[in-house]
Formats: structure tokens, C-alpha cells, sequence
């Protein structure tokens, strides 16, 4: 196995801006692979058992409110809507979170090791 340049690294962590549609919201837009942010945002809300991992549904919302964009590139939320969101029906909130890919979410350190193997 090689060493990993920094522009192997670098190029990883690329993101690319992608759009989906979701029933009964419209086109929804954001940036993949997600920052360090919306990943942290996310990933905060992780609880690990017995039985695997789990999120709550904070976290989804949290992850949707970091990471969803307007058509302008722009935060589409902010905290101060964090109230109205989780008053969404579930439904949406996981058709939302699984269009922006967050049930495929890695971590940094994934992403690292993914780049180390190239």
C-alpha cells in the first residue's frame, strides 16, 4: 500500500452540490460528502447499544437543518425553525433525511481511511 498525499486526502473531501425531490416538499439541495459540521450535527445525537446504533429523531432533524441548502447555496434553515421542523410528520423528516443520503452518512475518519486505501 502507498502513502496518501495530501491531495489524495484533499480530493475525498470534495464536495459536490446535489438535489433531490421529495414528495410533499419539492427539491431539496445540498452538498455531499457533508462538512465537519453536518456531520457533527448528526453524529452528536448517536447512541451506541448493545444492539447497534441508534439517532433520535433531534438528530435527524439537526442533520436536515445543517445540511439542507435553498437554490442559492444557502443554509435553507436555521435554528429558530428547529421547532416548527420537528413538528413535520416523521414521515417527511425520514423521506427528507434519506434523499440528502443520511442513512449512507460516513464519518471523517471513514472518509480518511477510504482516501489512505486509493
Amino acid at each position: 500500500m502507498s502513502d496518501a498525499t495530501a491531495e489524495d486526502l484533499l480530493g475525498s473531501f470534495k464536495r459536490e452540490r446535489k438535489s433531490a425531490e421529495v414528495d410533499g416538499v419539492g427539491t431539496v439541495y445540498y452538498y455531499d460528502p457533508p462538512s465537519v459540521a453536518e456531520r457533527d450535527a448528526y453524529y452528536r445525537h448517536l447512541r451506541f447499544e448493545d444492539g447497534g446504533v441508534s439517532i433520535s429523531l433531534e438528530g435527524i432533524v439537526d442533520g436536515i437543518i445543517a445540511r439542507l441548502k435553498n437554490a442559492e447555496s444557502k443554509p435553507l434553515f436555521k435554528q429558530i425553525h428547529r421547532a416548527r421542523i420537528m413538528d413535520m410528520p416523521e414521515e417527511r423528516l425520514l423521506a427528507i433525511w434519506r434523499a440528502i443520503g443520511g442513512d449512507n452518512m460516513r464519518s471523517a475518519g471513514e472518509l480518511a481511511e477510504a482516501a489512505e486505501k486509493k
